[in-house]
C-alpha cells in the first residue's frame, strides 16, 4: 500500500503559494539534493488542478535532457479536480467525485509513494482547509 507524501516549498514564516516569487533566487545544489531525495520513492504523482495547468502547459514540451522532465511527463500522475473534465498530459488521470474515496483507492494500488507538490490548500483538504485523512 502506498502512502500520499507531501514535498513543497515552505518558507520560514509559513508562505507555501507562488514559490516562483520567493524560492528560486535561493535554489542551488544542495536545495536539488533534498527535492531529488523526496522524489526518490514516488511511484506516481499527485496535483491539483492548477498545478496540472501550469505543468501540463510547460514539461510536455521540455526534451529528455531537460532535467526533471523525463521524469515526469512518463511517471503517472492524478489531478484532482471537480472541473477538470479530461487531461491530455502523458500517463494523467483526472480524480473527482468522492476524492477521499478514489485517493484511498489510488493508494491501496499503489506500491510506493505518492508524491505531491504544490498548493498547501488543495490536495487532503477538508472543509474550511482543515486537514482530512485519505
Amino acid at each position: 500500500m502506498g502512502k500520499i507524501v507531501s514535498n513543497f516549498f515552505i518558507a520560514l514564516d509559513g508562505v507555501v503559494e507562488s514559490p516562483n516569487k520567493w524560492h528560486f533566487p535561493y535554489f542551488n545544489d544542495e536545495m536539488g539534493a533534498a527535492v531529488g531525495e523526496g522524489m526518490e520513492t514516488a511511484k506516481a504523482f499527485l496535483m491539483g488542478r492548477v498545478l496540472y495547468q501550469e505543468w501540463a502547459s510547460y514539461w510536455p514540451s521540455q526534451g529528455d535532457d531537460v532535467p526533471f522532465s523525463s521524469y515526469i511527463n512518463n511517471m503517472p500522475k492524478y489531478v484532482v479536480s471537480n472541473t477538470l473534465t479530461e487531461a491530455t498530459w502523458n500517463n494523467t488521470k483526472v480524480i473527482s467525485g468522492d476524492v477521499a474515496a478514489n485517493l484511498r483507492q489510488l493508494k491501496e494500488q499503489t506500491d510506493g509513494d505518492i508524491g505531491m507538490s504544490g498548493s498547501g490548500a488543495g490536495v487532503g483538504q477538508g472543509s474550511r482547509g482543515h486537514p482530512q485523512r485519505v
